[in-house]
């Protein structure tokens, strides 16, 4: 029940660092769709 939102919020985030074009903000971008890979992975793993 708690996928759904998850995913959205991943899409958002994407969809964020993407729209700003800016070079610090481009820097962080990779980082971060990391982070969210990797946290995205633990949920699907205490969840099954």
């Amino acid at each position: 029940m708690h996928e759904p939102p998850v995913q959205s919020d991943c899409c958002a985030c994407s969809g964020n660092y993407r729209l700003e074009s800016n070079p610090e903000r481009h820097d962080k971008a990779p980082l971060a769709a990391a982070t969210g890979k990797r946290m995205y992975k633990r949920l699907l793993m205490q969840s099954s």
